[in-house]
């Protein structure tokens, strides 16, 4: 009888806890907007990914399209958790390149859920070494 009981109170706990968890899934809104990044900054763009970023307003409901131009750029680029429905496109993954700032550092360090990356080479160098890791995207 006593196990039973305790099947009894788990089932719904567990139900609780998935409905708590899902909602909290947000659904961005349409239709995106959208900022321009290169690296004279020209045109009402940004010099930066992380300052297109950082201009997105928290928390964020609606899709951002962050659209980077070919390129190398040298920085750590973070989304914070509270900056979610972000697509960052390059303009082509042998042509958008961003490698890290900081050796031995995240390139793109994503605490935020909705992030999608296209067309961009992430690079990251190990310290003290020539070994250099890539991802295509």
């Amino acid at each position: 009888m006593e196990n039973m009981h305790k099947s009894k109170i788990f089932i719904p706990f567990t139900f609780l806890i998935l409905i708590f968890r899902f909602s909290n899934a947000l659904v961005c809104s349409t239709p995106p907007k959208v900022i321009n990044v290169n690296h004279s900054g020209e045109g009402g763009s940004f010099k930066t990914i992380e300052s297109a970023i950082d201009s997105i307003p928290k928390p964020n409901t609606q899709w951002t399209h962050i659209r980077i131009s070919a390129g190398t750029y040298t920085e750590n680029v973070t989304i914070s958790k509270n900056r979610p429905c972000i697509f960052l496109e390059g303009a082509g993954s042998s042509s958008t390149i961003v490698q890290a700032g900081y050796p031995e550092s995240p390139t793109l360090l994503s605490l935020a859920d909705d992030i999608i990356a296209k067309d961009i080479t992430f690079t990251v160098r190990v310290l003290y070494t020539d070994l250099l890791f890539t991802i295509h995207i």
